[in-house]
């Protein structure tokens, strides 16, 4: 995956955090310099100067760059905050960028506050996939060694994200008998480890008997809410399963956690959501009717396995492409229970 870091500093906060962020996950840097002659203004005056560009609406020249955004799977974009929204060489940037259908990532940095900045760059950057975002406060000033370890472990987390559920390679399996054996066996670790008010229940294809999948085990638990979900994070990790909070910028109301992606057939996902959340009832509904109907499920593996060939390298993409099938399979759901 190659990934591109954007960004505009003046006084060298931004800088900071997108180097130590290129460092930690080997990515490119592109950095926007303007053209005009009076863009380092000393003291006070560099605020009155950023206020006076962001209120006139500018969009300043920038220095020509050797780096084509569109050559790049993820693009990391960093600006000041100034006057509550992002610097105008972001402005120029995004007018004269051609950015669409990629993934992107965002973070500002910031004297007082983020304001709007990141929703106002979301809007812009609209036609896009968002992977995560964060800010810091004054990283140069205040507690720099705690806010640079911070951006190495959102940046390693925000490719991790990509890497994982992305851009991995589409593998469809035959069913194997062991997947069913082998939640039950995790089942039981869970409960172990969580000492708390929990249902863990097998979702996903490999729950269904006959159905071929992807050899990953994916596993609810429902909890009473998300509070409580959170809770049960810390003993979950004590169990070598590993946090994602950056799924939760895309999926606010699901906790994900993950093991054993670098050891072949034991790959678990585990889904944690409140028992009362239509992701938990749509995934109950969806698995039972699959195994209760054995042409509709034989009609969703030949799918799957089409699906599979098109999109053999993107992850993302063929489980969008199965979304149709899934919500039709889901309206029999809102059919009954409107009778």
């Amino acid at each position: 995956m190659k990934t591109l870091i954007v960004y505009y500093s003046l006084t060298g906060n931004v800088k900071f955090i997108a180097e130590t962020m290129a460092k930690t996950i080997d990515a490119d840097l592109l950095e926007l310099k303007l053209t005009e002659k009076d863009i380092n203004p000393k003291g006070f005056m560099k605020f009155l100067w950023g206020g006076k560009q962001v209120f006139s609406k500018k969009h300043p020249d920038l220095l020509p760059f050797d780096k084509n955004p569109q050559d790049y799977d993820l693009l990391i974009i960093g600006t000041p905050v100034w006057a509550w929204t992002y610097a105008p060489a972001l402005r120029t940037f995004f007018a004269n960028t051609n950015i669409s259908n990629k993934k992107i990532a965002l973070f500002c940095c910031h004297g007082g506050g983020k304001g709007q900045t990141l929703q106002k760059m979301k809007a812009v950057l609209g036609d896009n996939n968002f992977m995560g975002e964060i800010d810091f406060f004054e990283p140069l000033k205040k507690d720099t060694q705690a806010k640079e370890q911070r951006a190495i472990e959102w940046a390693r987390e925000t490719c991790m994200l990509d890497q994982y559920f992305l851009n991995r390679e589409v593998v469809i399996m035959p069913y194997d008998d062991q997947w069913l054996n082998m939640f039950d066996a995790e089942k039981a670790k869970i409960l172990t480890a969580v000492h708390r008010d929990i249902i863990v229940e097998h979702i996903g294809s490999t729950s269904i008997p006959g159905l071929a999948a992807k050899p990953i085990i994916d596993i609810m638990i429902g909890t009473k809410n998300l509070s409580m979900a959170d809770i049960c994070i810390k003993p979950l990790e004590t169990i070598d399963y590993e946090y994602i909070p950056q799924f939760e910028e895309k999926f606010p109301a699901r906790r994900f956690l993950h093991r054993g992606p670098n050891l072949p057939n034991q790959h678990y996902h585990l889904h944690m959501v409140a028992r009362d959340s239509d992701f938990w009832h749509d995934h109950l509904f969806f698995r039972d009717y699959l195994r209760t109907h054995k042409q509709v499920m034989m009609d969703y593996q030949t799918l799957k396995e089409d699906l599979a060939k098109k999109y053999k390298n993107d992850v993302g993409g063929y489980c969008e492409a199965k979304s149709e099938f899934i919500q039709n399979i889901l309206k029999k759901k809102n059919k009954l229970q409107h009778n």
